[in-house]
Order: C-alpha cells, then sequence, then structure tokens
C-alpha cells in the first residue's frame, strides 16, 4: 500500500483522536456518579483496544493478495465487540446520553471522507472507497447536522438518519468486500487494493472510526427502543 501523505495523515489521526475522545467523554457523562472512575476506566479500554488494533498489523504477516482472510475476522471482532458493549451496562449508560449527543457524534464522518478524498487522490485507496466513487458516507454527517436542527420538531428525523446512516455502514463493507485481494467478490483492476486495516496507523478506521460509527448507531437504537425511556434530546 502506498503510504498517504503526511497532511492526510495528521488530518486522520486528528480524527482518531476526536472519535476516541468522544467515546470516553460519553461514557464519562452518563452518569453523575463516580466520574473520574468511569474516565479513567473509558480512557484504558479505549487505549488497550487501540493498541490491540496496532498489535494486529505489526504481527500480521499475509500476502497481499490474501489479505482478506485476516481483514474479515478482523471486522468480525469489531462487530462482536460493538454487539458485547451495547447489550451490556456500558451500552445501557451510553443510550441515557441525550439523543442529540448521539446524533452530533457522527459529524465526525465528514471530515473523515474528505479524508478518504485525499487517499483516493494520493492513490492509497481505490476510488469506490471515496465520494467520488460508490462512498458516500458523508451524506450521514450532513444528516446528523440536519437532524440536530429538526429533531424537535420533527421526531421521524431519528428515525431517518438512523436508516440511512446503518445503510451507508453497510455500503461500505460492501465496497471493503469487493476491493480487498483475496474476498470472494474481489474483482482485480488497475486501481490500488483496499489494506488500510493490515497498516499503522490507517488500521484505526476500522477499529475507531467504522467502530466508533457503528456502536453511535447501535446505541441509539437501544435508547430509541428502550420502552421505559422516551428518546432524549439536549
Amino acid at each position: 500500500m502506498r503510504d498517504p501523505s503526511n497532511l492526510s495523515t495528521v488530518l486522520f489521526l486528528f480524527i482518531v483522536g476526536a472519535v476516541a475522545i468522544a467515546m470516553i467523554t460519553g461514557y464519562t457523562r452518563a452518569s453523575d456518579q463516580h466520574r473520574a472512575k468511569r474516565a479513567s476506566v473509558a480512557a484504558m479500554a479505549v487505549g488497550i483496544w487501540m493498541a490491540a488494533s496496532f498489535i494486529f498489523t505489526a504481527v500480521v504477516n499475509v500476502p497481499e493478495e490474501r489479505a482478506f482472510i485476516v481483514v474479515a475476522p478482523f471486522i468480525g471482532l469489531n462487530l462482536i465487540l460493538i454487539t458485547a458493549i451495547t447489550l451490556s451496562p456500558i451500552g445501557r449508560s451510553l443510550s441515557a446520553l441525550p439523543a442529540a449527543a448521539l446524533v452530533g457524534f457522527h459529524v465526525f464522518r465528514i471530515p473523515l471522507e474528505y479524508v478518504l478524498h485525499l487517499w483516493s487522490t494520493e492513490g492509497v485507496i481505490p476510488t469506490a472507497l471515496s465520494w467520488h466513487g460508490q462512498n458516500y458516507d458523508v451524506l450521514t454527517g450532513l444528516l446528523a447536522i440536519l437532524t440536530l436542527l429538526t429533531m424537535r420538531r420533527f421526531r421521524w428525523m431519528l428515525v431517518v438518519f438512523q436508516l440511512v446512516g446503518i445503510a451507508m455502514l453497510f455500503n461500505i463493507i460492501r465496497i471493503v468486500a469487493q476491493n480487498t485481494p483475496g474476498s470472494p467478490l474481489y474483482t482485480q483492476s488497475e486501481e490500488p487494493a483496499l489494506l488500510l486495516a493490515l497498516h499503522f496507523p490507517t488500521v484505526w478506521i476500522v477499529s475507531v472510526c467504522v467502530f466508533g460509527a457503528i456502536l453511535g448507531h447501535a446505541v441509539l437504537l437501544r435508547q430509541m427502543l428502550a420502552s421505559e425511556q422516551p428518546v432524549q434530546t439536549l
């Protein structure tokens, strides 16, 4: 995989840091009790997971043409962990956050899509993963802003936001499957292969950014489905 430019890497790391801090802050503020302890636990958990992602890229040694055999289980592990967190007391705590906070969190997907645009122009990733190709996830970030502005009056905007955001994530998974060597759906082309999950620090686009986006939708869905608790706004 071609190395991304210094500018795009710095911007990406800034986004990763913002997402990580947002997840730590969200868990900390989800309760009025033991905030200092909760902040420490959340910071440690996020730090360990990010370090584990780095170790993953360091120890994995497979030919690029077989990348999917390790990328797929790695993505699966992320999904299992997200499900466990959502259904756990941690997910219950996060679902107590205002819906506006859970929606606003997804605004990070706008600058992230710009980074993907830069990587596409730099030959780091295939065009399909940028907004010039088949990835329209920037719409989720823009819709998050619109939802924040209208959700008090139009509560159905939450449903629209969830449906669009989740659909965009499924679309990204499809793009990954079609552009990662070794996948049954992979089609050889002159475009660069999609190998972000095998390299540092780009692996964090999966384990932090996509992880955070899916977790955000899952927690908001838990809040919306909770019969004992109405959807909250700020």
